[in-house]
């Protein structure tokens, strides 16, 4: 009896190993996506105020 208790422990100790580590990846990927869709090495122009052409809607307003 005491033998099972103690194995049950130790696979139990192990599973919640592999399941943190397989979660420290999976969210490591979600981090590296989000990066990678702050940071798009494409960018559209006009898409934001810094990437904008210089055309008079875009221009600094003169005050």
């Amino acid at each position: 009896m005491r033998f099972i208790e103690s194995s049950t422990l130790v696979f139990a100790v192990l599973a919640m190993i592999v399941i943190s580590i397989r979660m420290a990846i999976y969210e490591n990927a979600i981090f590296q996506q989000s990066l990678k869709r702050r940071n798009p090495t494409r960018i559209v122009d006009g898409d934001d105020a810094l990437n904008a052409p210089n055309t008079p809607e875009y221009a600094p307003k003169s005050t």
